[in-house]
């Protein structure tokens, strides 16, 4: 992985290192701007949020036999939607409506910029999120050829 993780805390709505990881909401402290963040507690904070996405997709993909791809790719994506976000997902990997998997996976790409004051502006469609929902619904796209 290509990204490193920030030597201090980056503020906004919530105190984020490294990797986008979160390690609170809310905005940070004056003390947490000036305190460094270390790749350790970032790598800690990382692993706790990954066992919660692997722990959601398998409470609630119970019935279905999942590729390790899919199973990879569904934690991927419970942890960038939250669990409650990514719960429509999961249901129909459940169901085994990979349709289902691929449409729900699709709607997520927006982002709410905001303005120094926190305004919230309009939704805008993220590059960067298409590509992302683009490989994390790849495992559950039909196959070329299959009938």
């Amino acid at each position: 992985m290509a990204e490193q993780a920030p030597s201090r805390c980056t503020g906004g709505r919530g105190a984020a290192g490294g990797v986008g990881t979160l390690a609170h909401t809310g905005p940070c402290t004056p003390e947490e701007l000036l305190r460094p963040v270390t790749p350790s507690q970032v790598n800690a904070q990382l692993a706790v949020r990954v066992g919660r996405a692997e722990a959601a997709v398998r409470r609630h993909v119970p019935t279905r036999q999942l590729t390790q791809l899919q199973f990879d790719e569904l934690v991927s994506y419970t942890y960038n939607a939250g669990n409650t976000g990514a719960l429509a997902t999961l249901r129909s990997a459940n169901q085994s409506n990979d349709a289902g998997v691929v449409s729900h996976m699709s709607q997520r790409v927006w982002i709410h910029p905001r303005v120094a004051n926190g305004r919230r502006l309009a939704p805008v469609r993220s590059t960067g999120l298409v590509n992302r929902r683009r490989l994390e619904s790849a495992p559950f796209q039909p196959q070329q050829g299959a009938q």
